[in-house]
Order: structure tokens, then sequence, then C-alpha cells
């Protein structure tokens, strides 16, 4: 069982957080004293040679490599893709167009925030933030009382547990939701400002674990000289369950070592009534995990550290008397808990720090736009009724469901540029009402999925600060680090 669900290594396993995996793995593959080895480096270096001209190459030439890629991994080692393996849910794909190769670029605008803008980066979202916290507290509590559930009366290996019943559905919290829902007035109004109720307070329990999360944040302004201005929107964009201004997401950062110093002293400073532990779960996402201070479960993943402080695979236990449960480890005589990784499980939920997730506000077939503290916490949102998706449907060329769209755009009162976010999709797709190719991606979808979301892209397009010379508009997030816990060590904010 521990094999099916990718939680025993082996020692040609690459380390979850590398940056360079096939690299990584030709190294340890020449290591080995057979001559079946030879083979496999000579494939992996011709794998090293396609991923080489990547970056260099045009549209077409891209193209050409990711097949010549993963036709050479199919004939070697029998590796598909994660589009052949079937659908996102079974082969735990986060993106369904994730490709075999992929590359990242690292521009040359340098954007420093300082003062009185930087202030409120910070003092804005604490009203939000106080609600997530609440909700994320009140899941965490569900969560170990229904692993508690599945567990009994016994003690039993965490591994076991994981892989017993992480697959099962987390029990979201959805009383904090049903609180802001209720202090909208009007569900028919564009906007809707919940500052009216009172936040839960961020500080609590002494004795409560710490919060950590990461918020992507977008400003909306006309131009950088109006942002300096305070004439500007602040937008709250994908919300991390841990602290990723770290590893890979600075890999272009000119001081990498001084901004993740910084990050390990505000962790370091976080109260924590237990000790904290990295478990590192197999790379499924395509996503590089991270390694935080402190202790590491390899479960399925191999450190990336020479001499990292590693607890066995059979250290930790799940003790639990059929109400409660809690997560102890052999070696350090305590209960321990997790740091978050993005792993969006039933157990993670119940063993990890309290994680953190986006507020989540539902009025039916239209929700406003909601603010807290002068954040926009949630756009505008639209669901489709049967008789929208039929009309949108039924057009038998580009041109008749162009005419379609624009009508139920039109009466439903929707801006021309919308974010369409499918059921069972971790990424929203955008939809512009006046492209053509833009909504018969968005059709093809909506003939496949049964249920969809359209949220308005904000900042609009007019709100696009950040412009090139030749005059072309970009969007910007700001990955923003937030804690409750500890006084922030010297240098944290960075």
């Amino acid at each position: 069982m521990g094999c099916e669900k990718g939680l025993l290594t082996h020692q040609l396993e690459v380390p979850a957080a590398t940056h360079h995996p096939v690299d990584d793995l030709a190294e340890r593959v020449a290591g080995l004293p057979c001559s079946a080895a030879r083979r496999h480096v000579e494939g992996l270096s011709a794998l090293l040679g396609l991923m080489a001209g990547y970056g260099v190459a045009d549209a077409a030439g891209k193209m050409a490599l990711q097949a010549a890629f993963a036709k050479r991994a199919n004939e070697q080692w029998g590796v598909a893709p994660p589009s052949a393996r079937g659908p996102a849910s079974e082969s735990h794909n986060f993106y369904q167009d994730r490709l075999a190769l992929r590359e990242e670029c690292g521009g040359d605008l340098r954007l420093e925030a300082g003062g009185e803008r930087a202030r409120e980066l910070v003092t804005r979202l604490e009203p939000a933030l106080a609600w997530m916290g609440a909700a994320a507290r009140r899941t965490r509590e569900a969560a170990r009382a229904s692993v508690a559930e599945l567990v009994g009366a016994r003690t039993v290996p965490f591994w076991k547990v994981a892989a017993a019943y992480s697959d099962r559905p987390v029990p979201l919290d959805g009383s904090v939701a049903e609180v802001l829902a209720g202090a909208v007035g009007d569900a028919s109004a564009r906007c809707a400002d919940l500052g009216s109720v009172t936040p839960p307070s961020l500080d609590g329990d002494a004795k409560a674990l710490p919060l950590v999360t990461s918020i992507d944040l977008l400003v909306g302004a006309r131009d950088v000289e109006a942002w300096s201005r305070g004439e500007y929107e602040l937008v709250m964009g994908d919300v991390h369950d841990t602290a990723l201004v770290w590893g890979w997401a600075l890999q272009f950062h000119e001081a990498r070592g001084r901004v993740e110093s910084a990050m390990v002293r505000a962790l370091g400073a976080l109260s924590r009534p237990v000790p904290l532990v990295t478990v590192l779960a197999s790379r499924r996402t395509g996503l590089l995990p991270s390694e935080f201070p402190g202790p590491v479960v390899e479960l399925g993943g191999v450190s990336a550290r020479a001499s990292a402080w590693r607890l066995p695979l059979d250290d930790l236990f799940v003790e639990s008397d059929g109400t409660r449960a809690r997560l102890v480890s052999k070696r350090l005589g305590s209960e321990v808990c997790l740091y978050n990784g993005e792993l969006d499980s039933l157990v993670h939920t119940a063993f990890s720090l309290p994680r953190i997730r986006p507020l989540r506000v539902s009025l039916g077939d239209h929700t406003p736009r909601l603010t807290l503290g002068g954040v926009v916490v949630q756009r505008e949102q639209w669901r489709l009724s049967q008789a929208e998706r039929e009309a949108l449907l039924a057009g038998r060329d580009d041109s008749a469901r162009l005419r379609a769209a624009v009508s139920v755009w039109s009466e439903r009162g929707m801006p021309d540029c919308v974010f369409a976010k499918f059921k069972d999709e971790r990424k929203p797709v955008l939809v512009d009402v006046r492209s053509p190719p833009l909504l018969r991606v968005f059709l093809n979808l909506l003939e496949q999925k049964e249920e969809v979301i359209l949220s308005e892209m904000l900042p609009s397009p007019d709100q696009l600060w950040l412009r090139s010379a030749s005059g072309g508009r970009h969007t910007v997030e700001l990955r923003c680090t937030l804690m409750w816990g500890s006084e922030p060590a010297a240098g944290a904010r960075e």
C-alpha cells in the first residue's frame, strides 16, 4: 500500500524540492555499478539536450521539443505525460495543461514598496485574514474529529493513516461564509462592503497554533504614480497555506540568501506549543514542495539537504480515542504539528498548522464584489442558468456563438473580460466576449463541465499600471507572506 500511495522512497529518488530533477537523476544513475546504467544515462542525456534548446526555440519549435521529449520518455521508460493518464482527479495533476517541459523567466523590473503603501498592504488585509484564520482553525478541529472517527480508539502509524484516508473529503467550515453572506444587504448590487461585521481577534489564545499564509495581491491603478499617491484598489488573488517566499519562488532574486535567512528567522520566532515538522511528499503536482526549518519526515519525497534532521517514516503515530486525534513523535516524545505545503487532504488538514483558505461566499446566480478593510476579497461573480448554457452552446458556428455570448453578457451586466472557473479545474480561463478564440476555448469546456463560476477581471484592463515601452499592459502580483503568533524578525518583511 505504501508503494501504491507513493509513500516509500529509494536510492534513485530525486529530492522533492530540487529545481533540476533530470540533472539530479542523471547524476544518481551515473553512479550505479552496472552496464544497464549507461543506457539510462544516454537517455537522460538526450532529454537534457532537448531541454537545452527549449528556451531559444520559437512556438513551433517548442511544440516539436515537447513532442520529442514525451516520445523519448515514453519509448525508453514507459512514462506518459499527465494528460495521457486520465482525469486530473485521478492523476493528481493540478494543471491539466501541464506539459513535460516548461520555462520560467526572470524580468528586469525592480519594485520596492515602502512606507505608507507597504504598511497598508498588511493593515488592510487583517480583517479578511482574521475571518480566514477563524475558518482555518474550525476546519482543522473538524478534520481532527473526522480522522478520530475513522481511526477509532487506537494508535496507528501516521503513514498508514495518510495512505488510507487522505482522499476523504475535508470538512470545510461554512460558518464564516454564512456570517459574511448574511452581511450582504442587496444581492443584486455590484459591490458590497462587509466592514460592518466585527472580525474575530487575530491574537487568540497564547497557546494556539500560529498562522502562516502567502497572499498574492494585485494592485489596480491607472499608473504607478497613481498608486504612489494612494489612488489604487487592492485585490486579493490566490491564497496559499504556507510561506511561499522561499525556494523556487526566489530563484531569480538577486538577494535570495538574505530573504530566505529572514524567513527562517521569522518562522523560528513563531510561538509553538508543539514542534513543527516538514513532511516531504512525492512531487505529484509539478509544484516544488518547501522544506522548512526543523525535523523532516520523508513520506514519498526525500530531503535536498546534505545533513537534514530526519525522522524515520515510522516515527510518527496517530493517537485517537475515537473522538479526538493527535499526531505524536516517538523520538521527540511529544505531540507534533506539520507545516503546510499546498496539500489539501483530510489527514494533512487535521495535523498541520491551520490551513488558510480563501473566503468563498455565494448568494446564488449573482454575488456582488465583496470588500473587507478596503481589500477586494472576492470578485463579482455570476452563475449561468441552464437556459443560458443552452443558448451559448446552440450556435452552429463562431459567429452565432459570438452573438449568443454578447446577448448573455449584456443581459447579465457582465464586463467583456471575465474568468471562468470550472469544477475540477484548478485554474480559471480568461474569457473575452469580443474574442472568438477565447470564447471557443470557454465553450469547449462548457460542453464538458456541468458547473462554472464567472468572475470579473479585476484589476480591470484599464487598471493594469505596469506598461511596457511599446504601450503593452501587464498583470502584476505581489506575493506577501504573513504570520501571526510572534513579533516579526528583523528583515522579515522584505
